[in-house]
């Protein structure tokens, strides 16, 4: 039933299945060099990337509310997974809130982790390959969000 509506191959190892994720998060590389390099710029294309990564994975956690096997998971991991993208826009950019939005995204993360991993064992077949993606985007954006709150920016 799952297999139908994740649109992921089944043998798929890639991180960032969704192509539109893929180049959002592509530009926001380019945005952030962009920035090291004090290239003029820099701040609409992080703004834009990173406001477009929030919209992907917001609608996310609605995505699955047909299947009550993931609806809890997936709920949970749109709304931790797009605060922490507007967590690091607002660090970047150097607008007030921006550690509020980064350990409130921090306090949720191991949550979601624990929640993915314990649902993860009781989940069938069909699903377990969504946990497991899931479970590693999580991790991944997760030490983006802890190296983004070790970093000073001036």
């Amino acid at each position: 039933m799952l297999k139908n509506t994740i649109n992921q191959p089944e043998n798929s190892k890639e991180l960032f299945s969704n192509p539109a994720e893929s180049i959002i998060i592509s530009f926001a590389v380019v945005g952030a060099m962009f920035k090291v390099m004090h290239w003029p710029g820099a701040n609409i294309i992080i703004l834009l990337t990173l406001s477009a990564l929030a919209l992907v994975y917001f609608p996310f956690g609605f995505y699955f509310l047909g299947n009550p096997e993931v609806k809890k998971p997936a709920i949970l991991s749109g709304f931790v997974m797009s605060l922490i993208p507007v967590g690091i826009l607002f660090k970047v950019m150097h607008w007030p809130g921006a550690g509020v939005l980064l350990v409130s995204a921090a306090a949720a993360a191991p949550v979601l982790v624990l929640m993915l991993v314990w649902m993860r064992k009781n989940a069938s077949p069909e699903t377990v390959q969504w946990y497991n993606s899931m479970l590693l985007r999580t991790v991944v954006v997760n030490a983006l969000l802890f190296i983004m709150m070790l970093v000073r920016m001036h």
